[in-house]
C-alpha cells in the first residue's frame, strides 16, 4: 500500500480546494487532529470501491452463516442439559 499525503485539520482547512484536486488526481489525503489520524479526503471512486468491497463482504458473510448448520432448541438442550426427552 502507497504512503498517503498527511495534514493536520488547520493546514488542510486552509486549502481544502488543494485537497479536492489531489482526490480528483485519486490522491488520498489523511487529516490529522493532535497528531492522530481522524479522517481522510479520497475520490468518489475510492469510496464507491470500498463501500462495494464492504457489501460484497457482507454479503459473504451473510451467506456463510445461512449456510452453516442449524440446530433445534431440542438439540441444543439434550447437548447443553443432557435431557433425553
Amino acid at each position: 500500500m502507497s504512503e498517503m499525503a498527511s495534514e493536520p485539520v488547520r493546514e488542510a482547512r486552509a486549502h481544502f480546494g488543494d485537497l479536492i484536486d489531489r482526490a480528483l488526481r485519486d490522491e488520498s489525503t489523511v487529516i490529522t487532529r493532535n497528531g492522530k489520524e481522524v479522517a481522510a479526503v479520497v475520490s468518489i471512486d475510492t469510496l464507491r470501491k470500498f463501500r462495494q468491497l464492504e457489501d460484497e463482504a457482507d454479503r459473504r458473510a451473510i451467506q456463510d452463516a445461512l449456510d452453516e448448520r442449524t440446530y433445534s432448541l431440542d438439540e441444543v438442550m439434550r447437548e447443553t442439559l443432557g435431557r433425553t426427552d
